[in-house]
């Protein structure tokens, strides 16, 4: 599947699914080692490089076939769907960019949940509970998302376009900033901020919950349930 596939053609619930599999194709405990590894062995930054430039001169065509071709390695890397979404934004082509933000919310969950992963449960005790093949569980992944700032004015912001909340001037002028340019920014960053963190609370979160299979997925679950009893108490 291409970038242009699962943004354009493919469902969000279906998108979702496709990216939870992944995730569970990795090995939890190594997960930023892989990444890192991989990272390295593909000249990740060097082609993000490449794609960032061609996204300033406005050949957004040629910055997504450079995300597509990384794409097909690592379906999942939450960095790649964040660039790809400001390119799509940058281009105009807000609803490629508002699934590609959404993506993102689930893509971005290990890269924040395995560098902290001993202070969520007891290394000492088994991680797989009964409760991580429920859907309430599932329901609270939005908790991790939602700890990066910028990520939510992006989601707030591709959404008030979307749904016509910004006059036209103010669309071209946050699709610019984007591309690299300088815009002043009508709407409240604040206001799009908080938008953004309900909309990932919002998320069909429940979609992937046949999708959250092995050892990677049971860590996960085990952290976010950590993480609901910590922000309950």
């Amino acid at each position: 599947m291409k970038l242009s596939t699962l943004y354009a053609q493919t469902s969000l619930e279906q998108g979702m699914s496709e990216i939870a599999r992944s995730i569970a194709s990795c090995n939890g405990e190594a997960y930023n080692r892989e990444i890192e590894d991989w990272m390295r062995q593909s000249n990740y930054l060097l082609k993000e490089q490449e794609a960032v430039s061609l996204k300033r001169i406005g050949d957004f065509k040629g910055a997504m076939n450079i995300y597509n071709n990384l794409f097909e390695s690592r379906p999942h890397l939450a960095r790649l769907h964040y660039s790809a979404f400001k390119t799509l934004a940058a281009a105009g082509q807000m609803k490629e960019a508002y699934q590609a933000i959404q993506l993102w919310c689930l893509a971005i969950v290990p890269d924040i949940v395995f560098p902290n992963l001993e202070r969520f449960f007891d290394p000492n005790s088994n991680p797989v509970m009964d409760a991580s093949r429920n859907s309430e569980v599932c329901q609270h992944l939005y908790l991790w998302p939602i700890n990066v700032p910028d990520a939510m004015y992006h989601l707030g912001s591709s959404k008030m376009i979307a749904s016509g909340m910004l006059t036209q001037q103010g669309s071209r002028a946050y699709s610019a900033s984007l591309a690299g340019q300088f815009a002043p920014i009508e709407h409240s960053m604040e206001q799009a901020r908080n938008l953004g963190i309900n909309i990932a609370a919002e998320l069909p979160w429940m979609a992937i919950s046949n999708s959250i299979k092995g050892k990677t997925w049971d860590l996960i679950i085990s952290a976010t349930s950590y993480a609901v009893r910590y922000h309950s108490s």
